[in-house]
């Protein structure tokens, strides 16, 4: 654990050289979160959630799933860029004797705390300035959705040699989850069975329980959600293997 919390330092202070990714983390969600807010329509929206008929107003509803982009894009894109960053260093790690799960750990723990920033952003912004059931749970739902797409952005930074084709990979990946398919209003999948496989179902799951009464608990999906990030750690962690036994 010495070994992992020296690397995190190391890292962390290249990652405090990256101003614009520092910057990300701050203006990103207000930015997004007050679009949302000033844009919404004054109509009132209706869902079916766990089997219960929500009606809300439309500025409640986008603000739950702004509050979702922001943190899943500021948790891709700046894990994806910094680890990208990186990436020449990783060698070297290897060589000083340190081993893959460490070094995947020690990023995965970096980005997962850094992004911490940007989830209270987010979440002291949201609920100051609307009525939420259940205010712990809709952290938790952020902080999951950050640390799913933080990992992801790690995962594409090792399969991708071109920083571009990443980022638009990320960025498409993330808006084509979180604005379009897991939009319980405007998406007809939404219900689908196959939507469970997408990173930030489980993560809206949680955030619309804890801002609605829909008659079921927020907690009981944590399994679910728990077991997605173990098989993105643990495939992130092969990844690099198999990428280290060929160099």
């Amino acid at each position: 654990m010495g070994k992992v919390s020296s690397l995190i330092r190391y890292l962390g202070t290249g990652f405090l050289r990256e101003r614009s990714l520092v910057l990300t983390l701050v203006v990103l969600p207000i930015l997004l979160l007050v679009t949302g807010r000033i844009s919404a329509p004054a109509d009132m929206v209706a869902f079916t959630m766990d089997s219960t008929l929500i009606i809300s107003n439309s500025e409640t509803m986008l603000l739950s799933l702004y509050a979702l982009t922001a943190v899943v894009l500021v948790a891709s894109v700046s894990s994806f860029s910094f680890s990208f960053n990186f990436k020449p260093v990783v060698p070297r790690l290897t060589l000083l004797g340190y081993q893959t799960v460490e070094i995947s750990f020690a990023f995965l723990l970096l980005v997962g705390g850094i992004n911490l920033f940007a989830v209270g952003v987010t979440w002291l912004y949201v609920t100051s300035v609307m009525d939420v059931q259940d205010p712990f749970g809709l952290f938790v739902g952020l902080v999951f959705a950050s640390i799913i797409f933080s990992t992801i952005g790690l995962i594409l930074s090792d399969l991708t040699t071109s920083k571009t084709l990443g980022l638009y990979l990320v960025l498409t990946l993330a808006m084509m989850d979180t604005a379009f398919i897991e939009n319980p209003v405007f998406s007809r999948r939404y219900n689908d069975k196959w939507v469970d496989l997408m990173p930030s179902h489980h993560s809206l799951t949680i955030i619309l329980r804890s801002v609605y009464e829909t008659g079921t608990d927020w907690s009981s999906i944590l399994p679910q959600v728990l077991l997605y990030e173990l098989i993105l750690v643990l495939f992130l962690i092969l990844t690099r293997k198999f990428k280290a036994t060929i160099l």
